[in-house]
């Protein structure tokens, strides 16, 4: 019973709003579709009497561009098994595609903005669906009850991810919140059990009641530190379906999970709360410089980089990256950061190879093929880690071939065999400071 209320409750408030202002009463009709049209000279499709069962919502009707997808203009639909909205629409209003019970595919366009209360809600079949990047409204409801429901990704234009959005949506086994979304409401993803991953952004400051209960198969959760508030049972809890008794909870916390957050944070207070463990999240990871050399065979400029992890090994992290920022300049923390990637210089490469020893993970970025002419040109060099959307780094480093040649060949604890081969390699006679 408690399933369908928001489904009651969706329809009664739909029924009761009135056409807004500019939009004329009386609907046009045009093949398959019947709209409006408002002041602006747009039209918002109200309702559609085809039979199609792959359905494309056409970008103009009678010459008037299609701005929106009127409340309830496809709901009850029992023919559609796909659904492509076309570009220039931009908003998918209230219960516009609930109830579709064949509905299994919908493509959605960039450019889209808002998908409002109750959009796709109940569309039991619905399994595929993409989420645009220039999304800023998911609301209330949206997807509750898509029981076939696979993927969900919250872009980060979206700040405040509606009450109950994809409450019940049993199928689902991954979620992606992106940087930006900085609230989710109560129930947004209540009983999603397949769901065994979470990555919060740094963005977040919300998590509602009930907000992720999710599977039991959670590790551990990383709390980012701008959190400022974790409603009851918001995370870390999973649904139960086995009763012994009748006062017995809906929902448990997970075992042996972890949460990581910042010490004396709301994180440590929710955990201290709920019985659950706590741990420091800056003691996770550390990524360090090691140093410059250079590389007889296959010659070249190599910069060593080491992660270093704590508690949690880089394996068994949700998500990760390791690589490397640079440029052929000087450049400062400020500029070497990944937003900066492809501007002012800036650029980054993924490692592919790495080794392991013990909690250590070592990768290099090597320069091959460096012309004579650009030994004593400075290059930037900075690593980075990606773990679970949070971001470490090292500080910058800058050197030239020249500098490093100097360094190796004033070395007195290198044999004279090493610097001569190092010397052929690079074809060095003369650096600063005179013959070596």
């Amino acid at each position: 019973m408690k399933r369908y209320i928001k489904s009651f409750i969706c329809v009664l408030m739909v029924s009761m709003i009135a056409l807004p202002a500019g939009i004329s009463a009386y609907a046009e009709e045009s093949g398959d579709y019947k709209y409006t049209t408002g002041s602006n000279g747009n039209a918002v499709i109200t309702g559609y009497t085809g039979t199609d069962t792959d359905v494309v919502v056409p970008s103009s009707l009678d010459g008037f561009p299609v701005e929106e997808i009127g409340r309830r203009a496809f709901a009850g639909n029992k023919t559609i098994k796909s659904i492509t909205v076309s570009e220039g629409i931009t908003v998918i209003n209230s219960s516009a595609f609930s109830g579709c019970s064949n509905l299994q595919k919908a493509v959605l366009p960039e450019g889209l903005l808002e998908l409002k209360d109750c959009a796709f809600q109940s569309d039991r079949n619905l399994e595929t669906i993409n989420f645009p990047s220039t999304l800023t409204t998911i609301g209330a409801s949206c997807f509750y009850d898509d029981l076939k429901l696979t993927k969900a990704v919250i872009p980060g234009g979206v700040k405040i991810l509606g009450e109950n959005a994809f409450r019940f949506c049993n199928a689902l086994t991954e979620i992606t919140i992106e940087e930006g979304v900085e609230e989710i409401k109560s129930g947004a993803f209540y009983e999603c059990p397949k769901v065994s991953k979470l990555v919060l952004p740094s963005t977040m400051k919300i998590i509602g009641r009930d907000a992720l209960v999710l599977s039991a198969n959670l590790t551990y959760i990383i709390v980012p530190d701008g959190i400022e508030s974790i409603g009851s049972q918001g995370i870390g809890f999973r649904r139960t379906f086995v009763f012994e008794n009748d006062d017995d909870p809906y929902v448990v916390p997970v075992t042996d999970l972890v949460l990581y957050g910042k010490p004396g944070s709301v994180a440590e207070a929710y955990a201290k709360q709920n019985a659950m463990t706590f741990k420091d999240s800056s003691e996770l990871f550390n990524v360090t410089y090691k140093g410059a050399s250079l590389r007889v065979n296959n010659p070249g400029m190599r910069f060593g980089f080491s992660l270093e992890c704590g508690d949690l090994a880089l394996e068994d992290a949700y998500e990760s990256e390791i690589g490397f920022l640079y440029s052929y300049s000087e450049s400062s923390a400020e500029k070497l950061t990944l937003e900066n990637r492809g501007k002012e210089g800036v650029n980054k490469i993924i490692a592919v190879n790495s080794s392991e020893s013990g909690n250590i993970v070592s990768y290099n970025l090597v320069f091959t093929k460096i012309p004579k002419e650009s030994y004593a040109e400075k290059i930037s060099v900075r690593g980075y880690a990606v773990i679970d959307g949070r971001v470490y780094y090292t500080e910058p480093a800058t050197d030239c071939l020249n500098d490093i040649a100097q360094r190796i060949l004033s070395d007195d604890k290198l044999d004279g065999g090493t610097k001569d081969a190092l010397r052929k390699t690079f074809d060095i006679q003369y650096l600063k400071g005179g013959n070596i």
